[in-house]
Formats: C-alpha cells, sequence, structure tokens
C-alpha cells in the first residue's frame, strides 16, 4: 500500500506525516488538531532480536476507542510509509510539517548540534565531513580507503571518517586500517554485535542480518562523533552492499551516497533487473538455466541470463534490495572512467530515474599491508621475473577467494606444460567446503600438481601462493594474465596494460568477462559462462589454446589494451575526465554544508 496518493491528493499546508510515538497521545492529539494526517503505525519487534518492525493485524485495539470511525476522511493508518525520509523531507526540505518525535534522543542531539555547528562552518579549521561505511571484507576497505584519499588529496575542506564493522570472523581488516594513515582520514571501529554469530554468516540473508544489527551502532557513533568535533555532516559514502545503512543516514538528515566497487556496466544490470522485476512484474527466476537473452540499456549487446550472478534468482537474497538503494541515493561513485565504459555511463546518465553517476577510477589498489614473510616472496618473485624475456610469461591468479579442486588443477597443469609458454602461477589451497575462510597456502604444492610437472617445467615456470599483483603485472616480463575478472583485477589488467583470458568463478566476474570479451574484444575467452560452483571441469585443450591465442605478439586485443592503459592514466590527470567528475562530485557533496 503507497502513502502517496494521500500525499498528492490532499492540502499541502495541514497535513501531518507521524513514524513512531505514544500510540495514546499520538491519537489523541491528531483527533483534537483536525488536520489530516498519514501515520505509519508499526508494530514493535521482541526485544532483543534483529527483526524488523512488524504489522499490526488489525491496529484497532491499540488505539483509542472509536478512533478510526471518528478520523475518517481525514486520517490514514497505512501500514506501509516512507517513514523517517518522508518525515525528514517534509520537515527540514519543504518546511511543510512541524517534527513531532521523528527522532530517537541520539539523533535529536545531533540535529541540535549540527545546527550549532552550521553557524562554525565558515571559520577556518571547521570540514566538512564525510563517513563511509564500507563492506568489512579488505578489498572493499581498501577501495573505500582509496576513495576516501582520492577526495582528501584533492580539497582540504574535507573530512573523512571510515567505519569499520566488525564480522564475527578474521578479515585481517585491523592491522591494515592501522597502516593506513593520512592526516585527515580516521577510522571508526564499530563494537562488535554479540548477536551476530559466524554461523549467521553462513546464512542467506547474512548480509541483512548483519547489516540490520549495526544501524544502531553506526549512528550513535557518527552522533557522538559529530558532537564533539567542529564542521558539519556533509554525507554518507556506503558501500554497494551497505544500502540498509540509507536509513542512519536519513536519521541523521543527511544525503546518502552510493560507493560501488564494481563496473557500471554491471551497475546498469543491477538496476534494468530490479525495474524489471518492480515496474514489470517479471519474475527473474524463470530466466534461471535458460539461453535467453535480454537486452540491457548499459550493453551494446544483449547479455545472457546464464553470466548473470546467480543471486539473481533466488528471492531469499537482497539483490533487488541492493539495486532499489541505489536508486534512493544522491549519487553513485564508480571505479571507472569515461573511456573505457562510455556507453555504460552514458546510458546511465541518460536515465532521470538514475542518480547521478560519478565515474572517478581507476583507483588501483596497491595491495595492502605485507608481512615480512610477503616481503621475502615478493622479492623471489620479482627476482625470477627479471630474469624472464619481455612480454614472456603469463600470470595465472584467481583473486583472494579464487582456487580450484584437485582435477581442475591437474588441467590447467596439463595446459601450461603443452603450450610451452613462460608462466607464473598463483596456486592456493581451497578451504574446506562449507566454509567461509578464504584460500590457503599449500606446505608442499606438488601434493596437488601431476607427477612431474615442476621437474618438466623447471626454467620456464613458476609456481607460487600468494601474489603480490600490482607488482607482477606491472613488470616488463609479464605479457599476459589469466584472470577470475574480479573489477579491481580488471582495472589492475587495464592500468599495466596487460591483456586478459577471462575464467571469471562466481559473483558478478561472468558479467564482467562477458564485458571484456564480447563487448570491448580485449580479452581472450576461456569460459566467460564458468560457474565453480557447478563442479564442471573445463579441458586442459581449452586452456592451452587460450593461452597460445593470448600470448601471440600479433593479437589485436593487445592494441586495444594499450590503447586503453594510455587513456585511463590520462583520465586522472588535471583535465580529464575522471579528475572532472571528482570535482562535480566534491561540489555536490560541499553543497551540503551550505
Amino acid at each position: 500500500m503507497s502513502s502517496r496518493p494521500l500525499l498528492t491528493s490532499s492540502p499541502r499546508v495541514d497535513q501531518l506525516l507521524l513514524c513512531f510515538g505514544t500510540l495514546w497521545m499520538i491519537s489523541t492529539a491528531l483527533e483534537q488538531s483536525g488536520l489530516q494526517f498519514l501515520w505509519s503505525l508499526r508494530k514493535p519487534p521482541p526485544k532483543e532480536t534483529l527483526e524488523f518492525q512488524g504489522v499490526y493485524e488489525n491496529p484497532e485495539p491499540e488505539l483509542p476507542d472509536g478512533f478510526l470511525q471518528r478520523t475518517v476522511g481525514t486520517g490514514k493508518c497505512p501500514l506501509y510509509a516512507e517513514q523517517q525520509a518522508d518525515a525528514f523531507l517534509l520537515v527540514k526540505e519543504f518546511e511543510m510539517a512541524v517534527e513531532v518525535n521523528v527522532m530517537d534522543d541520539y539523533s535529536r542531539r545531533f540535529i541540535l548540534s549540527q545546527q550549532h555547528n552550521c553557524q562554525e562552518k565558515m571559520s577556518a579549521d571547521a570540514k566538512a565531513t564525510l563517513v563511509f561505511i564500507p563492506f568489512p571484507i579488505m578489498s572493499h576497505l581498501v577501495s573505500a580507503v582509496d576513495t576516501a584519499k582520492l577526495l582528501a588529496d584533492r580539497d582540504d575542506r574535507l573530512s573523512i571518517t571510515i567505519l569499520v564493522m566488525k564480522l564475527p570472523v578474521d578479515t585481517k581488516i585491523s592491522s591494515y586500517t592501522n597502516n593506513s594513515p593520512h592526516p585527515r582520514i580516521n577510522f571508526l571501529h564499530l563494537q562488535e554485535n554479540k548477536s551476530i554469530t559466524s554461523g549467521m554468516i553462513g546464512a542467506k540473508n547474512r548480509t541483512l542480518l548483519f547489516l540490520e544489527s549495526q544501524k544502531g551502532l553506526a549512528r550513535d557513533a557518527v552522533a557522538e562523533m559529530m558532537e564533539s568535533q567542529k564542521g558539519r555532516l556533509a554525507g554518507f559514502v556506503l558501500d554497494m552492499f551497505c544500502t540498509p545503512m540509507i536509513d542512519v543516514a536519513n536519521e541523521l538528515g543527511a544525503p546518502a551516497y552510493i560507493f560501488f566497487t564494481s563496473g557500471s556496466a554491471f551497475l546498469g544490470l543491477m538496476l534494468h533487473l530490479q525495474s524489471l522485476s518492480d515496474d514489470h512484474a517479471k519474475n527473474l527466476k524463470e530466466y534461471e538455466d535458460s539461453d535467453v537473452e535480454i537486452s540491457i540499456p548499459t550493453f551494446v549487446n544483449p547479455v545472457p541470463a546464464k553470466v548473470w550472478p546467480v543471486k539473481v534468482f533466488d528471492k531469499e537474497i537482497v539483490f533487488l534490495d541492493f539495486a532499489r538503494g541505489y536508486r534512493e541515493s544522491r549519487g553513485i561513485i564508480v571505479n571507472t572512467f569515461l573511456e573505457f565504459e562510455h556507453h555504460a555511463i552514458s546510458s546511465l546518465s541518460a536515465d532521470d530515474r538514475i542518480p547521478p553517476v560519478y565515474p572517478v577510477g581507476p583507483m588501483i589498489q596497491g595491495g595492502g599491508e605485507e608481512n615480512e614473510e610477503n616481503k621475502r616472496k615478493r622479492e623471489e618473485i620479482i627476482a625470477w621475473l627479471d630474469k624472464q624475456p619481455h612480454s614472456s610469461v603469463v600470470f595465472l591468479c584467481f583473486g583472494t577467494r579464487g582456487s580450484f579442486e584437485g582435477d581442475q588443477v591437474k588441467e590447467i597443469a596439463t595446459a601450461l606444460e603443452k603450450s610451452g609458454v613462460r608462466f607464473l602461477w598463483s596456486l592456493r589451497k581451497p578451504p574446506p567446503k562449507e566454509s567461509v575462510e578464504f584460500p590457503g597456502e599449500y606446505e608442499d604444492p606438488e601434493q596437488a600438481l601431476p607427477e612431474g610437472f615442476l621437474r618438466n617445467t623447471t626454467g620456464i615456470g613458476k609456481v607460487i601462493g600468494w601474489a603480490p599483483q600490482m607488482a607482477v603485472l606491472s613488470h616488463p616480463a609479464v605479457g599476459g594474465f589469466v584472470s577470475h575478472c574480479g573489477w579491481n583485477s580488471t582495472l589492475e589488467s587495464v592500468w599495466c596494460g596487460v591483456p586478459m583470458a577471462a575464467w571469471p568463478l562466481f559473483a558478478e566476474q561472468q558479467v564482467n568477462a562477458f564485458q571484456l570479451v564480447k563487448e570491448y574484444e580485449m580479452a581472450v575467452e576461456i569460459k566467460i559462462d564458468y560457474r565453480k560452483e557447478s563442479g564442471v571441469i573445463v579441458a586442459a585443450g581449452t586452456i592451452e589454446s587460450a593461452i597460445r591465442q593470448l600470448m601471440d605478439p600479433e593479437n589485436k586485443i593487445r592494441l586495444k589494451v594499450k590503447e586503453l592503459h594510455d587513456k585511463c592514466r590520462l583520465a586522472l590527470e588535471e583535465g580529464g575526465s575522471s579528475y572532472n567528475f571528482l570535482g562535480h562530485l566534491i561540489e555536490n557533496v560541499m553543497d551540503n554544508t551550505h
């Protein structure tokens, strides 16, 4: 049930939108006022639970006798309303209403403190504060930090705080934040919510459960922080998986921006599928395991359903909820650049139902902290590469979550040996099944390889565990990259001018692979619709053929990657496309402080 018809059909000057409060007091006040009203009446969840507010099957017993009958025609108690977002809109933006208890104590104190800080915002030392909330896994945190540094370095009026949520599993995040200093970037670690267990992290709705548990912690932390310092809260920058935190931004009266850690073409796919589901009543489950191809505005070619993320087809997953959140934001920051995804960015910008898109990349990750052991491994790897001819080595690496079982490892080894190509192979040990752990290191990689493989490839190949990916890709000896097509790896490949062979494993990687192989013709295909969970084995012959094509010096993809290599660097320079988009973003953010 929508609240819009009542809001649009009633006189504008005498409406009240109420969210929360003491039922008897509010109902009595409403009836005596004689004003038209829209009341979002929700049933509180049980104490000490993570459940959402519920719906009263019949709200009448909760209200004074005869209240609903006496207010027929002047009031409405719908099951759903946009609650605090609309309340802030009416009260703060349009000045159409008087605030009645839409905020809790922290939020109220925060807004009052912001009114005071607003008077001081023109002082020389007052900063506009942006609060970043990344999803607490390393790749997303590093991307958030890189974006924060980009903003802080560009404009000294900005101060940035990064909220660090704590998962009940070890993600190595604390050591990273302790080694990422910047004078105007602060890390604020939230307390662990003990009601979230590692078992929940394996549940289908784990992301939503976790984020709901963090909302109150995030709100209170930001409110306390802003009360204690000068300046003005300019907004929130939320990870693409943290859209439920828009509620926190609304409570504190600040706009929310989205930081999208994948590409703009995939962003368009998410928004289009959400529109198909919501606006056209399409059941996306019907496309599962089908050969259908769908026209997506951000792609030139129709996109086969077999490369969509599998989570699209699962109704219990909040994939489409994320996309809905993107539409509610003030803007979407994307780690890409105009010259790379021109069609996709133009398509998004032309759709007035989508917030402004800011392509400010490529932001290339440096790899994070290295311990002494990894430093030793890096030196050993670079020393080996130094001995190899120019552009002669194919580098195989499948990201921090990428690994293969024994049968597939043997097929890769056979392909490498038969190809005769020099190689550097990051071979990772799969975690236990049903585990949330990341792949690890083999104590002895020979146990996972065909007998005699290491002996037969002595001098032309090297098998390693952990790999310093950027250092390897930027080495002149590397001439090809067999990759899972994660977005960060894709940008690193372009930045270093190294062509790719596409072998996606999960998440949005199949979409990225389709984009690279079919849309841009800048990668060789191994199997773009491969899904690790399917158990399919890619044959050695297929892998060998792709590696030979990839390393062919006459392959046209080399020229395309070289052109993009030059363009991505120009995009970041003064006057470049990403430089200019970053300036527009900062202007938008600073407008929030006026």
